[in-house]
C-alpha cells in the first residue's frame, strides 16, 4: 500500500470498525518486501525524470 487514509469520520459516521491489525500487517508487508530483495536494489529515476521532462520540470536536485 501506498496512501494512508484516516478512518475517523468512517468510524464516526458510519459506525465503521477495522478488521485489521496495522502492526501486524506492516510487519507482514516488511517481511515480504525483506525477502523480496527489493530493498538491495539501485534505485534508478528513469521513468521519474521522463515525467517530469514531459511536463517542463526539472529534476529534483537539477537547477532549472
Amino acid at each position: 500500500q501506498h496512501f494512508y487514509a484516516e478512518p475517523r469520520a468512517a468510524k464516526e459516521v458510519l459506525g465503521w470498525t477495522s478488521t485489521t491489525n496495522l502492526p501486524e500487517d506492516l510487519k507482514e508487508r516488511f517481511a515480504e518486501y525483506a525477502s523480496s530483495g527489493r530493498g538491495e536494489k539501485a534505485m534508478t529515476f528513469d521513468l521519474d525524470d521522463k515525467i517530469l521532462a514531459a511536463v517542463g520540470a526539472a529534476p529534483v536536485g537539477v537547477a532549472a
